[in-house]
């Protein structure tokens, strides 16, 4: 299976720490990307690292000494316009045969907190017998465990509020390419995922408002979803409570396969390191602070 790592710096990116490409940012000594690298060389169901982005830029960082000792193949891509042409082009350029079924995992440059750990959980989870795309989710209470304290800081990431309790969605993807039907939807969600923003929640309303004819009640659906998560956050639980009751998983699964036009699944993870993303500069320096320490905690929870 080959894994792609999206480097892109193009369509609504957020510089960080004044990077223009969030990939080549030090932390404990290393880019995130040799990082990322570093775990995926681990995984032993990925057998190809295709990385895409600016590609002169990545074939400088990384060394010839380095892709020539890495133990899978590791391939650079030069970046689209834009994420779903990114995906798209990479397993385009990278084809090995046209069989429709071809199985991808897609992970961004900006989570120096992955381990192989996860990775392996996370493909340990995915049922490509029943579904053609599966994103990953991680629980607030294990997200917790990355929060600022009285002493130090951490990042708070902002989640969404099911029946079930409190996610994040955590940056793992897996997909069958040829299945996604309507893959452009990704690119205009993906370019709205700051959901902290009101802008951004009036945006993502207008997208779902358009889709009125393929799935009639999710703006609605989102409404109330929103609405379970300023409640709790204004601290009026009991209403948070009450809306969470009409969210599930399992319903937001059928709006995204009907939206996308295929077999959505969501598969929970239980590291954290997947949904720690680099998304300002406040996270970049608390994760730069805190890493061999967080990196500790995620090889303990391995072991327990």
């Amino acid at each position: 299976m080959d894994c792609i790592v999206l480097a892109g710096n193009r369509e609504n990116y957020r510089p960080v720490a004044g990077e223009d490409n969030k990939a080549f940012l030090q932390v404990a000594g290393r880019s995130i990307l040799d990082i990322i690298l570093d775990e995926l060389a681990g995984v032993d169901r990925v057998t190809r690292v295709l990385v895409v982005g600016p590609k002169q830029r990545l074939e400088d960082a990384v060394s010839e000494t380095r892709v020539a000792d890495y133990p899978k193949p590791l391939l650079f891509y030069q970046q689209g316009r834009n994420l779903v042409e990114n995906i798209l082009g990479t397993v385009a350029a990278s084809c090995l045969d046209e069989a429709a079924d071809r199985l991808v995992m897609v992970i961004p440059s900006d989570i120096p907190l992955i381990t192989r750990e996860e990775l392996d959980q996370f493909i340990d989870r995915c049922d490509m017998d029943r579904y053609d795309y599966v994103g990953g989710v991680t629980a607030a209470e294990v997200l917790a465990r990355f929060a600022p304290d009285t002493e130090r800081p951490g990042v708070s990431m902002a989640t969404f509020r099911v029946n079930s309790g409190n996610y994040r969605v955590s940056n793992l993807h897996m997909v069958r390419p040829a299945a996604v039907r309507r893959a452009d939807y990704i690119r205009q969600t993906y370019a709205v995922r700051y959901q902290k923003r009101w802008a951004n929640m009036a945006k993502m309303w207008l997208v779902l408002l358009g889709l009125l004819f393929r799935a009639p009640t999710a703006p609605f659906y989102y409404l109330i979803a929103q609405g379970a998560r300023h409640c709790e956050l204004w601290g009026y639980r009991r209403i948070a409570a009450y809306l969470s009751g009409f969210v599930t998983l399992t319903r937001a699964e059928r709006y995204i396969s009907s939206i996308l036009g295929t077999r959505f699944k969501v598969v929970v993870t239980d590291y954290g390191g997947a949904a720690v993303d680099v998304d300002n500069e406040a996270d970049y320096h608390a994760i730069s602070r805190r890493f061999d320490e967080w990196r500790s905690m995620q090889r303990q929870s391995s072991l327990s």
